[in-house]
C-alpha cells in the first residue's frame, strides 16, 4: 500500500520520516524537529477506513490527534472545539425548529420552516 501511495503522490523526490533504526515512512511533512518540543497532546478520535475508500481493499485504522507547544494552547483549542459543537447550526436549527433536512430531496438540502414573529 505504501509503495502504491509513493507511486501516486511522490514527484521526483519525496520526504521520508525516520524513527529509530527500523522504521521509516513516506510523508509529505512538515515535521517538528523533535517530539520533545511538544509538551501537550491529545488523542481526538479513532476510526476505521478502507484503503482509498474501497471496501474490497484492506481496512486501516485512522488515528486523529493534535499537539501544541504548551498545555494552555491545547486547552484553548479544545475549548474552541467544544464551543463550535455547541454552536453547530445543524443542531441548533433542528432544536429551535428552524430547519429540517429531507434525505429524499437530497442530502444537505435544507428546508427552512416558517416562523411567526
Amino acid at each position: 500500500m505504501k509503495c502504491e501511495l509513493i507511486e501516486e503522490k511522490a514527484g521526483e523526490s519525496f520526504t521520508e520520516y525516520t524513527l529509530g533504526p527500523n522504521f521509516s515512512d513516506f510523508c509529505l511533512g512538515p515535521h517538528v524537529p523533535s517530539t520533545k518540543r511538544l509538551k501537550a497532546f491529545k488523542l481526538l478520535s479513532v476510526s476505521g477506513a478502507y484503503f482509498k475508500g474501497d471496501q474490497t481493499r484492506q481496512q486501516l485504522q485512522r488515528i486523529y490527534g493534535t499537539s501544541f507547544f504548551t498545555q494552555k494552547d491545547l486547552e484553548e483549542y479544545l475549548n474552541k472545539l467544544e464551543e463550535a459543537k455547541r454552536r453547530d447550526h445543524r443542531l441548533l436549527g433542528k432544536q429551535l425548529d428552524l430547519l429540517s433536512i429531507q434525505e429524499l430531496a437530497g442530502p444537505g438540502l435544507i428546508f427552512f420552516h416558517p416562523r411567526a414573529r
